[in-house]
């Protein structure tokens, strides 16, 4: 089937789309709407003739952060995007300030994705603009849905539908994992919502894209503070021949330096006697074959901690 993007809509139908396992096709993709609604207080009758500080300050957030984010998108997918698409163009509409804008940038990234998986995620990335929510509540909520619906449409596959199935829902959760890691994503999606709430005076109320169940006021603020990703340390373990080229007599760790390795390896689980072997071969520069447990950050998988496990005679 063949689906077009024209609106916000037509995304979450094609992320319904690849859920259900459909065999899918992009078609007409065109400028997607996006609206500001000011309403209440300042914003009350606003008369779009007369810009003041308030609304340049929303406008330049918008932009500044919006190239922000497809420069990132750009990086991430490998796509490249126009100056011109990357330039936002608002209208400001009479009564409560209704500042509107084509999400042109969106379009050429969308033309660009040669795979389900990555479709899905950069779609996610693009929703998270359009939502009042957080980006990190968004993305979490995009998991978890993602995960529940292809449970669901796994019990209705055949054996044979089901190999193929696993391997482009596993490859679409990695994706969006990996977005949902991307702390200049984060930011760049909330920190003009974040700016525009903290500008906000008491009776005054932001809508996204008509969303009135959802109205973001000053008390919103919190809700688009950078939270850090949760993500487990990675733990391996490895053997390989290393050369020792220092040992910290006074450390408590009992630490060597291997070379090659960044961090200080800690020998305490080491039997005593093989410490003093290995303290033995790295007087004579000796290589050694060791067996490592190795600790790495989950995000930017540095390497945490070392401890040599055993020395390999």
């Amino acid at each position: 089937m063949t689906y077009n993007i024209t609106s916000i809509e037509d995304i979450k139908h094609i992320q319904e789309a690849i859920l259900n396992n459909e065999e899918i096709s992009i078609g007409e993709i065109t400028p997607i709407h996006f609206k500001l609604k000011l309403d209440g207080g300042r914003f009350q009758d606003y008369n779009p003739r007369f810009i003041d500080k308030f609304v340049a300050k929303v406008i330049l957030s918008q932009q500044n952060n919006y190239e922000k984010f497809l420069k990132e998108v750009e990086k991430q997918y490998n796509v490249k995007i126009s100056p011109e698409a990357k330039l936002l163009k608002f209208e400001l509409e009479k009564g409560s300030l209704e500042l509107l804008t084509d999400m042109l940038g969106l379009m050429e990234v969308f033309k660009n994705m040669e795979s389900i998986h990555q479709l899905y995620a950069v779609l996610g990335i693009a929703g998270g603009w359009f939502t009042h929510l957080g980006f990190s509540n968004y993305m979490h909520t995009q998991q978890k849905e993602l995960e529940l619906k292809s449970e669901e449409k796994l019990k209705e596959l055949s054996i044979d539908e089901q190999a193929a199935y696993i391997e482009t829902i596993n490859k679409t959760v990695q994706a969006l994992k990996e977005v949902a890691l991307n702390p200049t994503l984060q930011k760049a999606i909330n920190q003009p919502k974040q700016e525009l709430s903290s500008m906000l005076q008491d009776n005054e109320t932001l809508v996204i894209n008509d969303n009135t169940s959802h109205k973001i006021t000053n008390d919103s603020v919190s809700n688009f503070d950078y939270t850090p990703p949760q993500v487990p340390d990675i733990e391996e373990e490895l053997e390989d021949i290393y050369t020792v080229s220092n040992y910290f007599f006074t450390s408590q760790e009992k630490y060597f330096k291997l070379d090659g390795i960044s961090k200080n390896a800690n020998s305490l689980s080491m039997p005593v006697a093989k410490r003093i072997e290995l303290l033995s071969k790295a007087e004579k520069q000796e290589p050694v074959k060791l067996k490592l447990k190795i600790i790495r950050d989950g995000i930017s998988t540095k390497i945490k901690q070392v401890f040599i496990l055993d020395y390999i005679r």
